[in-house]
């Protein structure tokens, strides 16, 4: 079964350009951990304080190995990124999803 995850930022007014700078750091980063990007999106319509991230992960359990590792300071590079984030994020959801049997 294939495992997404899937985050949805509220950027704060006129920040989306920083945030998504900042954003772009985590591909390098999270690649050892089995992380890829799959799509970072932006609306043309819409809600334009809006970005969400698609990611590949290789197991639910992913997201909370590599958010603890984060906390313990364990994954060089994440700690500043995430810091530098928070000037531009108001909030993040994020969702552990797999396809439905018509996606292509």
């Amino acid at each position: 079964m294939d495992l997404y995850l899937i985050a949805r930022l509220r950027v704060k007014y006129g920040h989306v350009a920083e945030a998504a700078e900042q954003l772009a750091k985590f591909v390098p980063i999270l690649k050892p951990y089995g992380w890829t990007l799959l799509g970072a999106f932006h609306p043309v319509i819409g809600d334009f304080s809006e970005i969400t991230d698609i990611w590949a992960i290789p197991s639910a359990d992913a997201v909370t190995r590599v958010l603890e590792a984060a906390g313990r300071g364990e994954i060089p590079g994440f700690s500043e990124v995430f810091l530098a984030l928070r000037e531009y994020v108001e909030s993040e959801t994020l969702s552990v999803c797999t396809t439905l049997p018509f996606s292509p």
